[in-house]
């Protein structure tokens, strides 16, 4: 019934979705706090792509922060114009208001490769000496390309990379899977 790109078409909808419902109440936020319409509409602009800056590279803390002020921002935006002799009516408000942020969030969190043509092989300098750097290099291979990639399938990726090649440097496996070292002792630490 449903081709096989109904869900990334979806997720692609209902993260444009989250972008223009979000931009509208932090836009109206701005305008309400006095700037004119050619300054308000910088600032769900900035605050937009900075979340979704820290979606794309994974920054927890940046996340935290990102989803803290759009949430407050719609919050705040919505709240103001709310009917508050009705009690329901502010709860509704509220509800509505923190739908979209969590929304983008979790449609983030759900990312899953799509079927998309395999890409040509990149050549990859490899030292025909260092049985390790190929060893390496197969193992990333096996990962799917960045963007397309979920966290969980870089876990295992670092996990087979580390049990076949225990010595290893963070830095290295890093570098071969295109990521920052500071990621990969994020998200698979080493075993104390």
């Amino acid at each position: 019934m449903f081709s096989t790109d109904a869900p990334a078409l979806l997720r692609k909808l209902a993260m444009l979705a989250t972008v223009v419902i979000a931009f509208w109440g932090e836009y109206q936020l701005a305008a309400a706090a006095g700037f004119p319409w050619y300054v308000a509409v910088f600032y769900p602009l900035g605050l937009d792509c900075f979340l979704w800056l820290m979606l794309i590279n994974d920054d927890r803390r940046g996340i935290a922060w990102g989803l803290g002020l759009a949430l407050a921002s719609q919050e705040i935006a919505h709240l103001i114009h709310a009917n508050w002799s009705s009690p329901v009516n502010v709860g509704v408000t509220a509800f509505v208001s923190a739908a979209m942020p969590l929304v983008a969030w979790r449609m983030h969190q759900h990312t899953e490769p799509t079927a998309a043509a395999p890409a040509e092989p990149v050549e990859q300098p490899v030292d025909a000496a260092d049985p390790d750097a190929a060893a390496l290099l197969a193992l990333a291979a096996a990962l799917p390309p960045k963007g397309q990639r979920r966290r969980d399938q870089t876990v295992a990726t670092v996990a087979r990379i580390r049990a076949a090649l225990p010595h290893m440097p963070e830095v290295t496996i890093a570098d071969a899977l295109g990521i920052s070292p500071a990621y990969v002792r994020r998200v698979a630490p080493r075993a104390a």
